[in-house]
């Protein structure tokens, strides 16, 4: 069985394109603290809706980085236990970020006037939208997955 040292040794030869993937693997980790750090500063500099909304769409782009992010740990067996964890987070919470930003693109005009959708501008959406996104998100993403 390798370790972990042998496997980062491998994922840096040339058969492994000398480590472009694992190098854009630990790049997406750091993108998503960053975008975390990020979505902490848009929630509280701004405590309207719109402040809201703009942390929430910004957090679940940042989840959409660990289906690369969670590659820097190799597949191998002894890492089973880490994998059975991290196949988790690579599918369920992305497919489930996934969904949600999709959503909130499409509630963009509930919360910045766009001329021809400015209908849809209201505050009593504004007030629920940027927190019921998330949950629909949920709720299509357990609905669909074992489909």
């Amino acid at each position: 069985m390798a370790t972990l040292t042998e496997l980062y040794v491998r994922a840096f030869s040339a058969q492994s394109f000398f480590g472009l993937e694992m190098i854009i693997n630990w790049l997406a980790v750091i993108v998503i603290l960053w975008i975390i750090g990020l979505t902490y500063l848009v929630w509280k500099s701004d405590s309207t809706h719109k402040g809201r909304f703009m942390a929430t769409l910004l957090f679940f782009e940042g989840l959409k980085c660990l289906w690369q992010g969670t590659n820097i740990v190799p597949y191998s067996v002894d890492l089973q236990n880490v994998w059975n964890i991290g196949w988790i987070l690579k599918i369920d919470v992305f497919f489930i970020a996934q969904i949600t930003a999709i959503i909130l693109y499409f509630l963009f005009p509930v919360y910045f006037k766009i001329n021809s959708l400015k209908f849809m501008y209201r505050e009593n959406l504004q007030k629920y939208s940027w927190f019921i996104a998330p949950i629909l998100g949920i709720i299509i993403w357990l609905s669909i997955k074992n489909t």
